[in-house]
């Protein structure tokens, strides 16, 4: 079974062990829901392992964090989950900051998402 996603991909082998294709990899994660839906695409923090990725909209200046890429859509009233680009190729086209503005990100997010070992092409 493979699971393709917009921006990345990965597949599981027949022992039902996910199989990264490439250097991509892509985790489901929850989502700290709201009622809007999310664009792929959408740049995404979380503090700690336990915590529900929410939307980024400045780089954290201290502390643990997370940094992931929405890989789809996501009607956060309908779907609590989603599947988020942990490390690996992405896009550069189609990150965006915020919710509602939707920018494209600085450099200085780009350089966050490569210490976070995602490289935007």
């Amino acid at each position: 079974m493979t699971i393709s996603g917009n921006i990345s991909s990965m597949s599981f082998a027949a022992d039902q062990h996910a199989r990264v294709e490439g250097d991509y990899r892509v985790l489901p994660g929850e989502l700290e829901g709201d009622t809007k839906v999310w664009p792929r695409g959408l740049l995404l923090v979380k503090s700690s392992a336990a915590t529900k990725w929410t939307p980024l909209s400045a780089l954290p200046a201290t502390g643990v964090w997370f940094l992931g890429v929405l890989d789809e859509d996501v009607d956060t009233t309908k779907a609590g989950s989603g599947m988020v680009v942990r490390f690996g190729g992405v896009k550069l086209s189609e990150l965006k900051v915020g919710v509602d503005a939707q920018a494209a990100p600085s450099a200085d997010f780009v350089h966050a998402l490569e210490a976070h070992k995602i490289y935007a092409v």
